[in-house]
């Protein structure tokens, strides 16, 4: 899934043979797979059993089961470990980001101070353990789908214009 930080014109996407339109009655989720899946896709023996849905709106996008270990400050890249290693969660570590994160539900903008340089980095620039989370306003999910070639994530991001995208993988 890549999530974008602004709107951009979604007829665009469709238009390239990744996903079909879709219509009543059909049985997979968002749109279906389109004529050209295969070209984004490493693994061309494994057809996608569902589709892409495309998400609108400002959305914390996670990888489902599981969750981030840590966050990395956008200034000095200090790990703030949010766990144990036996997946306790580190008391305390989770308050700023979960108020940061209402924070940007309710306004678009929010930002943690990392421990570590003290500095404030916006929400949205933190990177999380194995990209677990991304927050943006457009978001494409594509449900069962093989994992896509690094030419493809670099063609769907110049598709749309530049903008930052963050690949989160991951199972519900």
């Amino acid at each position: 899934m890549g999530v974008i930080s602004e709107p951009v014109q979604l007829r665009r996407v469709p238009g390239h043979g990744l996903a079909a339109p879709m219509f009543p009655g059909d049985d997979v989720l968002g749109h279906p797979p389109g004529p050209l899946w295969a070209k984004a896709v490493g693994q061309v023996d494994w057809e996608p059993s569902d589709g892409l849905k495309v998400e609108i709106g400002r959305t914390v996008f996670h990888g489902g089961q599981g969750d981030a270990m840590y966050a990395a400050c956008p200034h000095c890249a200090a790990h703030v470990h949010l766990y144990t290693d036996e997946w306790d969660t580190i008391e305390g570590a989770w308050e700023p980001f979960n108020k940061a994160i209402d924070t940007w539900y309710d306004s678009g903008r929010a930002a943690v101070t990392c421990p570590r340089c003290s500095r404030a980095g916006d929400l949205t620039a933190w990177t999380w353990d194995n990209d677990y989370y991304a927050f943006g306003y457009l978001g494409f999910e594509f449900w069962d789908w093989p994992e896509f070639s690094p030419s493809f994530l670099e063609r769907f991001a110049r598709v749309l214009g530049g903008h930052r995208t963050v690949l989160v993988g991951g199972k519900l």
